[in-house]
This record gives C-alpha cells, sequence and structure tokens, in this order.
C-alpha cells in the first residue's frame, strides 16, 4: 500500500475527496447494462497473439518485500506483486493511483518470472499477487513451473470460475474479497451488478483448488482460502448476508 505522508485529519480530507470525486464518475455511466468485466478483459487477452496487443497490456509495480504480521507473512516478509488496473470500480479503493490510472511498468512475462525471483532471493516467504485478475492468463504463464515459495493470489473476488481454473496448482493461497451479497450496492459502489453471484461461484472454485487450509510453524497460511470483508457504513444488512453465507459455507471446510 502507498504510504501517504500528513497527520490524520489531511489523510481523511484527501480519503473524502477521492470518495466524492469516485461516486461522480460512478454515477455518470450508472446503468444495467453493465458488462461482466472479468470476462471481457479474459476474452481480450486471449484472443491476443502477444500481450503488448492486449487492451490493458501487463503493468506491475514491484514492492520489496512488505513486513509485518499477517496471516500470510511473518518475519521475513511478503513479496507483493501490485498489478495495475482493476476489473472494479469500487468508489472505496485504497489503492486508486495503481488500479485506476495505470501507475507501473512494462514488461514482459519473464521479465515478471524475474520480479518473483528476486522477491525471493530477498528472503520473501511468498509471492503475493495483488489485483491480478485482468492479467490472470499471463500470470498463470509466469508461475509455470511451480515456484520455490507458496504463491497468495489476492482479489476483489470479481473472478470468472472458469478462468480461475488456469490457476490449479499454481496458487497455494487464494485471498478473495466477498465485498457483497446485495447487487444494489455492487452497482452502486462497483459497477459490478451481478458481483454477489460472479464472486460465490469463484470462492466456491478457490475452494476446490486449494482444500482446508494449512499453516506454517510461525502460524501463517501456507494454503488454504482466506475470505476478506469490508464493512460499509450504514449498510450492516449486507455484512450480515456475506457472515451468514460464510457460516454454511465453511461449515464442513477448514477456511
Amino acid at each position: 500500500l502507498f504510504a501517504h505522508g500528513g497527520g490524520k485529519a489531511a489523510q481523511q480530507k484527501r480519503g473524502r475527496a477521492v470518495w466524492k470525486r469516485n461516486i461522480r464518475s460512478r454515477n455518470k455511466g450508472k446503468g444495467k447494462d453493465v458488462a461482466c468485466a472479468q470476462e471481457l478483459v479474459w476474452r481480450i487477452g486471449k484472443r491476443a497473439k502477444d500481450i503488448a496487443a492486449c487492451q490493458f497490456s501487463l503493468w506491475l509495480l514491484e514492492r520489496r518485500c512488505i513486513f509485518g504480521r499477517s496471516p500470510v507473512s511473518a518475519a521475513k516478509g511478503s513479496g507483493t506483486v501490485f498489478f495495475s488496473g482493476c476489473n472494479l470500480r469500487c468508489v472505496f479503493c485504497q489503492n486508486r493511483v495503481i488500479s485506476q490510472e495505470h501507475f507501473g511498468k512494462q514488461l514482459s512475462i519473464s521479465q515478471l518470472r524475474a520480479v518473483y525471483q528476486r522477491l525471493i532471493d530477498q528472503g520473501a516467504e511468498n509471492i503475493n499477487l495483488v489485483t491480478p485478475t485482468h492479467f490472470l492468463d499471463e500470470i498463470a504463464r509466469s508461475l509455470s513451473p511451480k515456484l520455490s515459495v507458496p504463491v497468495v493470489y489476492n482479489c476483489g473476488g470479481y473472478e470468472s470460475a472458469d478462468a480461475l481454473k488456469r490457476l490449479e496448482g499454481l496458487v497455494d493461497v487464494y485471498l478473495p474479497d466477498l465485498k457483497y451479497l446485495d447487487a444494489a450496492l455492487a452497482l452502486r459502489y462497483s459497477n459490478a451488478w451481478d458481483y454477489p453471484q460472479i464472486a460465490v461461484k469463484a470462492i466456491e472454485e478457490m475452494y476446490r483448488q486449494v482444500g482446508d487450509y494449512e499453516m506454517t510453524q510461525e502460524g501463517c497460511l501456507s494454503k488454504g482460502l482466506l475470505i476478506r470483508h469490508l464493512v460499509l457504513p450504514n449498510h450492516l444488512e449486507n455484512t450480515k448476508m456475506v457472515v451468514d453465507w460464510c457460516d454454511v459455507f465453511a461449515r464442513d471446510k477448514d477456511v
């Protein structure tokens, strides 16, 4: 994540400005004919003969190992790679510069593989792919042969279940959001009216691939599925629906 300067009041002011700007930009294109974005991006990528021909191309922001205790890393840190662009348009995005302004550098699949190796050489406990959805095909190619450390697929949950099958055996930990089970909220805040059904199917496919979770001796995930949820102010009913769904989904699983 980007560290912003200034005190708490300045950060809150910037946050409110970003929220209002995103709300205005979303309202301009609001409608019920919104295409399923991850499928559109997948079709674009599938047809391209070279990644340079893709609409989004392959851009990333490479970060050195991010240190600090988390569910996927301990003392050595997580080798985090942010991919530029996103298949969602969340008004509350905290990585707007990366996700919507295409900040980063362009590189080939072999260069991406070299980025992974540099992070591993630094001592990274895993390779953590952030917002990778729209480069899934290229990422799958970059992960073969399998890396020597676990791979974390860190995404917004708006994934094609069929496309995810291309990652089977290459990803160890899936870290998706489950933002909404209310379609109206999904449209209003992420411009994705079909998010609930898409995300649920994706999470089911993720679990099919990795199964029950496994932990390292340090207490970090080495395999499995970890579902995140952001509680939205004044929308606790959405959170209750998400919690209830997770309760039923995980009743016979270690998630």
